[in-house]
C-alpha cells in the first residue's frame, strides 16, 4: 500500500513540473512577444518622424523659393549682400543634367549630396521664416533630438506652350524686347533623422517655378 501512494505523489509531482514548465514557456514567450511589439512600435515611431521631418524639410524649400522678396533681392544679409532663395541659388549653379532626364533610381542618398550643384538648407527649432534664408544651425527638436535638412538641384527649363496652337509663350516688352516665359524645373530632397537611429528618411520630389527668360530687340 504504501509503494502505491509513492508512486501516485510522484506521478502528481511529475504532472506538477510539467504544468510549471508549460506555465514557465508560456510566460516567457509572452514577455518575448511583447518585447517585441515594444521595440516594433519604437522603430515605427522612429520612422514616422524621420519621415515627418524630410516632408517639413521639402516645405522649407518650397516655402523659401515662394519669396518674391527674395528673388527680387530686396533682402539684405549681414555683409549687404542680397540673399539668394534656394531654387534660385540652385539655378545660378547650374543644371545636374543635360537633357532634362533624372534618373530616380541614381539619385545618391541624403549623406551622399554634397557638391556645388546642390544648395543646402536646414530647418531648425525657429520653424520656416518669411522671407528669410534658412541655412542657419541646429536640430528641428531637441527632446528627442530630430535633424531636417535639404538639398535642392536645377533640372532645367521646360517651355510654355498655347495648347491651341502649340506655339512657346511668349511676352513682348514695351521696348519691343521678346521674352520667353518658362518653368524652371527642380529636384528636390527632403531627409529626416532622429538621433540615435540608423534611420535617414527621404521625401524626393520635382517642384517646377515659372519664370521670365528676357529676350533682346
Amino acid at each position: 500500500m504504501k509503494l502505491k501512494i509513492s508512486k501516485q505523489k510522484g506521478i502528481v509531482l511529475i504532472i506538477a513540473l510539467v504544468i510549471l514548465t508549460s506555465m514557465t514557456v508560456v510566460g516567457v514567450s509572452s514577455i518575448s512577444s511583447g518585447v517585441m511589439q515594444t521595440k516594433m512600435a519604437s522603430n515605427q515611431n522612429t520612422v514616422s518622424l524621420a519621415f515627418d521631418a524630410a516632408e517639413v524639410a521639402v516645405e522649407g524649400i518650397v516655402h523659401e523659393g515662394s519669396s518674391a522678396n527674395l528673388r527680387a533681392g530686396i533682402v539684405m544679409g549681414g555683409a549687404g549682400v542680397p540673399e539668394v532663395d534656394v531654387l534660385t541659388a540652385a539655378r545660378n549653379a547650374g543644371a545636374i543634367t543635360n537633357n532634362n532626364q533624372v534618373d530616380m533610381a541614381q539619385l545618391p542618398t541624403c549623406d551622399q549630396i554634397a557638391n556645388a550643384l546642390w544648395s543646402q538648407r536646414r530647418v531648425n527649432a525657429a520653424g520656416l521664416q518669411d522671407n528669410a534664408v534658412h541655412n542657419g544651425g541646429g536640430a528641428m527638436m531637441n527632446v528627442p533630438e530630430i535633424n531636417a535638412w535639404s538639398k535642392s538641384a536645377f533640372v532645367g527649363l521646360k517651355n510654355i506652350t498655347d495648347p491651341t496652337s502649340g506655339l512657346v509663350s511668349s511676352i513682348v516688352d514695351t521696348d519691343g524686347a521678346r521674352n520667353r516665359t518658362v518653368f524652371e524645373v527642380f529636384m528636390l530632397k527632403g531627409c529626416g533623422h532622429v538621433n540615435g537611429t540608423v534611420i535617414n528618411a527621404a521625401n524626393t520630389v520635382v517642384v517646377s517655378r515659372q519664370s521670365v527668360e528676357l529676350g533682346e530687340n
